[in-house]
């Protein structure tokens, strides 16, 4: 073989490496495109503004002075079916109803300010930023509306609904689709910036914190993508569907899938190269006696099975869990993951949590609306409707706030 052919296979062998090196620094690290730890923000004081309150979705207010002692303020009918979650942002209640309108209401009287109409359901439930209302619906459009006129901006097409709430952090708009796919749109324009599809639908509503969205698909994983690029960072094996929105604290991502697991995540983790393509043949080779025991999945610190469907998202505060499983309102102590107490109620908890150090609010299809004690798990005072409540309730001003499936939205004093 001649020098020259020796120097090019020589020259192959080496940009060769240098492709893999970068293939593996890319899919396995942030060297190249490192995420906006800006991207993170929480309400205003007094606020709720999105579903979850803040981007990492913790569905508290912290402390809280201001607690609802369970009397009616006001009621609004909507005319059908509300399961999208209210936000409340200065003065006024956002919310979506199956009538198809996407309803703005004064926080103090219930008196309307605008209502915008879609072409379906709007389960959807909205995000309100710099005067700007963003929600989805089932017509499969992202919509973003004057927050004082109820008039359109702008609006997005899917291909099918969305049901997914919309999270808004730097001018960039994060929501899923029933297509599958997550997206990625300049909150200002409505204009795509990327998009990432999934196995499945999507109606978890992402989170975004230190420059990460996460979400869960129906495809039975869990995903951390880079807010910048799409770019997947970490899919994580749930092993059954993953209807439920995460929450984030103190750098663990904790979500619930539909066969009961409750899943801690570090928000840190990112798939080892080539592990999900391998796992599944290196852990029948183990079963077989012919290789060691496969690394744990990327990102699992632990995980608790509640042994009942679960739907509803977890609430995190004061190093407290608090989440609906089957028919129970349960209470987890995230350091000992232990349960601490469980709330019967005669339904199942669909409706994901909201509350403070004090009291945590919870629907139930039972109808009724609960106030828990967060310390000891006993009720404090209920609320009861004529229809399951699977929307989950936004607390502001020392006002709880939630809709029913009787077509009333509650605000409760």
């Amino acid at each position: 073989m001649s020098t020259k052919n020796r120097l090019i296979i020589l020259l192959t062998l080496f940009f060769t490496f240098l492709l893999l090196i970068f293939i593996l620094l890319y899919s396995c690290s942030n060297i190249f495109i490192t995420p906006v730890k800006s991207l993170s923000s929480v309400s205003k004081k007094n606020e709720w503004s999105m579903f979850g309150h803040d981007l990492s979705r913790s569905r508290t207010t912290g402390n809280s002075s201001l607690t609802p002692r369970g009397s009616l303020k006001w009621l609004f009918n909507t005319g059908a079916p509300v399961h999208s979650s209210p936000a409340a942002a200065g003065g006024i209640i956002y919310f979506g109803s199956r009538s198809s309108f996407l309803y703005a209401l004064k926080a103090r009287d219930g008196t309307p300010v605008w209502s915008f109409r879609t072409d379906s359901w709007v389960d959807s439930s909205p995000s309100i930023v710099n005067g700007i209302v963003y929600c989805g619906s089932n017509d499969g459009r992202m919509y973003a509306v004057d927050s004082k006129s109820g008039k359109k901006i702008w609006d997005f097409k899917t291909r099918y609904g969305i049901f997914s709430s919309p999270a808004v952090a730097d001018g960039i708009l994060f929501f899923g689709s029933e297509d599958s796919f997550i997206y990625a749109l300049n909150a200002h324009t409505g204009k795509l910036i990327w998009k990432y599809k999934t196995g499945r639908n999507i109606i978890s509503s992402p989170a975004v914190f230190e420059g990460i969205v996460y979400f869960g698909s129906m495809d039975g994983y869990f995903y951390a993508l880079n807010t910048e690029d799409g770019r997947c960072l970490l899919k994580y094996k749930a092993y059954s569907s993953v209807y439920s929105s995460p929450s984030i604290y103190e750098g663990t991502v904790y979500v619930s899938s539909i066969d009961g697991y409750l899943h801690a995540i570090d928000s840190k983790a990112r798939n080892w190269i080539l592990e999900r393509k391998i796992s599944r043949p290196w852990m029948t080779l183990y079963l077989y006696g012919d290789l060691p025991i496969p690394p744990p999945v990327s990102g699992f610190l632990w995980s608790m099975d509640f042994r009942e469907n679960t739907a509803s998202s977890p609430l995190i505060c004061k190093n407290r869990l608090y989440t609906g499983t089957g028919n129970n309102l349960a209470a987890i102590d995230i350091e000992k993951h232990e349960i601490l107490w469980n709330f019967r109620t005669s339904g199942w908890i669909e409706s994901s949590p909201a509350g403070n150090k004090e009291t945590v609010y919870a629907g139930s299809h039972d109808g009724c609306l609960y106030a828990i004690d967060s310390v000891s798990g006993k009720k404090r005072w209920e609320i009861r409707t004529k229809g399951k409540i699977t929307c989950s309730p936004a607390l502001a001003d020392g006002v709880v706030y939630f809709g029913s499936h009787d077509g009333n939205f509650y605000a409760i004093e």
